[in-house]
């Protein structure tokens, strides 16, 4: 951790902390209840008919979920300073922490899958 993520550390206690540490571990489900925050500070990469307005429209994949989650969790595991905070596979959902490389900010990335059809999915 470098001297300015200490310092911003006293300000903002989240900047302080390794890898996943500092933040509320999530429960499941919980893209099913997003509420987009006030901040323009967010991105939200979904399919055209999410419930809620994607910021970035993600195609369906035509692979089968389990495999495309596994994709995204390797793709995310290969990530510099990118922490894994929560998985659960049942659900094929997972949350990573990825560290900014100078002052050790937080930004917290959620993925789920949701299959379509039979053998086709959409990660939401």
């Amino acid at each position: 951790m470098s001297p300015l993520a200490k310092l911003a550390g006293l300000v903002f206690p989240a900047c302080g902390a390794s890898g996943a540490e500092g933040l509320m571990r999530p429960a499941p489900g919980e893209l099913r209840h997003l509420q987009r925050p006030a901040s323009p500070n967010s991105a939200l990469a979904a399919p055209e008919d999410f419930p809620l307005k994607p910021d970035f429209v993600l195609p369906i994949y035509p692979i089968p979920a389990t495999a495309l989650f596994d994709a995204i969790c390797r793709v995310a595991a290969a990530a510099p300073r990118t922490y894994l905070q929560a998985i659960y596979p049942e659900n094929m959902e997972a949350r990573w922490v990825a560290r900014s490389a100078l002052f050790n900010f937080p930004d917290v990335i959620v993925a789920e899958v949701s299959p379509r059809g039979e053998d086709k999915s959409s990660l939401v």
